[in-house]
């Protein structure tokens, strides 16, 4: 097992580059993030995010690995995807607001969630996933395509970066 899975792995990184387009961080401010660009951004509703946000659904920003700039510790929870993937989940050790998320099967990307940007209008979903496991009292937006599962684009996407 990679050794950034092993259980409650302490992780802190690098200064994030305040240059880059989106940044963000922990509600004490002892966990920040920088990134150019996203993947791509969406809202997913299966059972693990609603888990790991206490919603109905997490509103996610997928982002390379490589031009991702984090600083603070992180304290890690491992769980598994609607997929039955291995997933972590990254929290402040201080405050404890949920930050990312990452797949064992993705580990080019990362997931930020996009309440914790500096500036969260920046977030703009492509789509919903995972809608078959939304709750009865939720209304997905229908101006968004939306997926009963994983999106078929997610998974061509990160096969790509896995090469």
């Amino acid at each position: 097992m990679p050794k950034h899975f092993e259980r409650n792995h302490m992780t802190k990184v690098a200064s994030p580059e305040v240059s880059k387009g989106f940044t963000g961080g922990c509600r004490c401010g002892a966990v920040r993030y920088a990134f150019p660009q996203p993947l791509f951004m969406g809202l997913c509703y299966c059972r693990d995010c609603q888990h790991s946000t206490g919603t109905s659904h997490a509103p996610v920003i997928a982002v390379l690995s490589e031009t991702l700039d984090f600083t603070g510790t992180v304290r890690w929870y491992d769980g598994q995807s609607a997929c039955g993937n291995k997933v972590q989940r990254g929290f402040c050790v201080e405050c404890g607001t949920p930050l990312i998320g990452r797949l064992e099967k993705n580990p080019g990307a990362n997931a930020i969630l996009a309440g914790t940007l500096d500036n969260p209008s920046l977030f703009q979903p492509a789509f919903a996933m995972w809608t078959a496991s939304a709750p009865s009292w939720v209304t997905i937006d229908h101006n968004l395509p939306s997926f009963q599962e994983q999106p078929p684009e997610t998974g061509a996407m990160y096969d790509s970066i896995r090469r």
